[in-house]
Parts: structure tokens; sequence; C-alpha cells
């Protein structure tokens, strides 16, 4: 099965104030925040230059990064 088309990587904020961004199969609600959608080439980029992908939807084994 090829991988989606479209991912998303979310940006939010802490409540520390601290910004992190978490990469996103286009279906996951897990989180609200700030939405990018991206490719397949972007979203692997981004995990491959460590972006967390989401636990829940796990955008890393969609795209054959899943290494544990």
């Amino acid at each position: 099965m090829p991988p989606p088309t479209r991912f998303k990587i979310v940006h939010r904020v802490s409540g520390g104030g601290e910004e992190y961004a978490t990469v996103h199969q286009t279906g996951c609600k897990t989180e609200s925040g700030e939405v990018r959608w991206v490719d397949v080439h972007e979203a692997f980029v981004a995990l491959s230059d460590g972006v967390p992908g989401c636990t829940y939807c796990r955008p890393e084994v969609e795209l054959g990064l899943d290494v544990g």
C-alpha cells in the first residue's frame, strides 16, 4: 500500500512557552495547533531531521522509517 499523499506538521506552544512540532498522517486528530499540510517528501525529511512523529498515527511507519 503506498503512503498517503498528504501529511501535516502541527506546530504548538507548550504551557511553558516552548514551541514544538509533530508530524501526523492526514486524518489524525490527536493534537490541535497551527497545521501545515506537507507532501510525502516533506514529511519524510521532517521525520528524518528529528521532528517527532505522532505516537498515535505513527507516520514514520507509513513512510518506512520505523526502526524500533
